[in-house]
């Protein structure tokens, strides 16, 4: 099934904790030549965390995540590598599980320190 989505909790991941990994993004970010080219860097970016989470399960999902990063679960915030671990993995242990997105838009605010990608996903276990 596929949806159309916003990925808050992605951008907020890849943007406000320095996902991607070691910084990455954050350099290429600093020189991209207006928002434009910021913006197809977040595309690149969401597009590289999907394809390394296909390939490499729960493990990549958390390495995408800064040592202090959060998701939100409904009702809570969960914060850090081990609690991201415990929350995610039996999703990735369950037979047949996938989850893949496309990012097909990215915003950057003005400031340039913030944006967020929406596009559509398929999950299927």
């Amino acid at each position: 099934m596929t949806q159309t989505i916003k990925w808050i909790e992605l951008a907020i991941c890849l943007l406000l904790f320095g996902a991607i990994p070691e910084g990455t993004m954050a350099a290429d970010l600093q020189t991209a030549g207006g928002t434009a080219d910021a913006a197809a860097v977040l595309l690149q970016a969401d597009s590289d965390f999907d394809r390394a989470v296909a390939a490499g399960g729960v493990e990549a999902w958390v390495a995408y995540f800064a040592e202090d990063g959060i998701m939100f679960r409904t009702g809570e915030v969960v914060r850090g590598h081990a609690a991201i671990r415990e929350m995610m993995a039996p999703a990735f242990a369950t037979p047949g599980f996938s989850l893949r997105w496309k990012p097909v838009h990215a915003d950057i605010g003005a400031s340039g320190d913030l944006g967020y990608t929406y596009g559509t996903y398929e999950n299927s276990s």
